[in-house]
């Protein structure tokens, strides 16, 4: 598994959950020590890039909107 630090960029109500991954770790706990306070830490998969937009269960983002 991979461990994505990850920014919430989106503040719409049903964009709520979009976050865009800004580094990539192998490790959580090292994941987790370059994390800053307003960021998160998400499992993801190897799939996954820096720039990419996912959701907070580590996936690709999809918009919630219909």
């Amino acid at each position: 598994m991979i461990y994505a630090i990850a920014r919430k960029i989106s503040t719409q109500e049903c964009y709520n959950n979009e976050y865009e991954v800004i580094s990539l770790y192998y490790s959580f706990y090292e994941a987790f020590a370059q994390s800053l306070d307003s960021e998160i830490v998400i499992k993801t998969t190897k799939t996954i890039r820096i720039g990419d937009s996912i959701n907070s269960n580590g996936d690709a983002w999809q918009s919630g909107y219909k």
